[in-house]
């Protein structure tokens, strides 16, 4: 399926790839627009999500759907999504409610928002130029600020992550950090971002090492 310019796609539904993407966003024909993609229901993808061409795009996952297949503005706390595929471009992708889970997936996104008591789980490795999280995020590793021009922030309150490894350029808050087998990488030394801090209430190192550069820790 593909979105252009200030297009919505609303999908309770299945999406079966069978050229490799799932989903594609253009901006070819309209530049500055964003398309949006209402994820809901019982929907099912297999394929990957693209942004091309400097496309802005936004997935929302886990509002209800109206009798024809619209978004409402309620939530959806049953909501269940697997995803086993990848996603790129500048996608900002926002997890509302419910539980969405990457197997292994590759997202390298602009901005990952999580709601309060909706998850993100699986073995994902997540790239992201700014994460607020105010549920839950499990995935392999996870990597804040990459590439960008000025460092991501990452800023969760009342959440929890677990991860495999992890490495942050910018600034970072987190009320509870577990990191198994792996490496925590704090840097803070990019583009008038200097002596940053990295707030932590909770920081578990499992067989894991922490280093810092330009960088405070505080423990909260």
């Amino acid at each position: 399926y593909s979105v252009a310019g200030s297009g919505t796609f609303n999908n309770t539904g299945k999406i079966l790839a069978k050229d490799g993407n799932a989903i594609v966003f253009d901006c070819s024909t309209s530049k500055n627009a964003i398309s949006v993609v209402n994820i809901m229901g019982s929907s099912e993808i297999k394929g990957n999500i693209t942004a091309l061409n400097d496309a802005l795009a936004e997935i929302n996952l886990g509002y209800t759907a109206d009798v024809n297949g619209n978004k409402t503005s309620t939530l959806d706390n049953a909501f269940k999504l697997n995803y086993n595929n990848d996603m790129s471009g500048k996608i900002t992708l926002n997890n509302k409610a419910g539980e969405t889970t990457f197997n292994k997936s590759t997202i390298e996104i602009q901005n990952l928002n999580v709601d309060a008591g909706s998850k993100i789980l699986g073995t994902a490795d997540i790239t992201a130029v700014n994460i607020q999280n105010n549920g839950d995020i499990t995935a392999n590793s996870l990597e804040v600020g990459k590439d960008s021009t000025f460092a991501g922030n990452y800023i969760l309150n009342t959440s929890s992550t677990t991860l495999n490894s992890a490495a942050v350029l910018g600034s970072f808050t987190e009320n509870k950090l577990t990191i198994n087998n792996g490496n925590f990488y704090a840097y803070a030394n990019h583009v008038n971002l200097i002596n940053s801090p990295f707030l932590i209430s909770d920081l578990t190192l499992n067989n894991a090492y922490l280093t810092m550069m330009n960088s405070n820790i505080n423990n909260m």
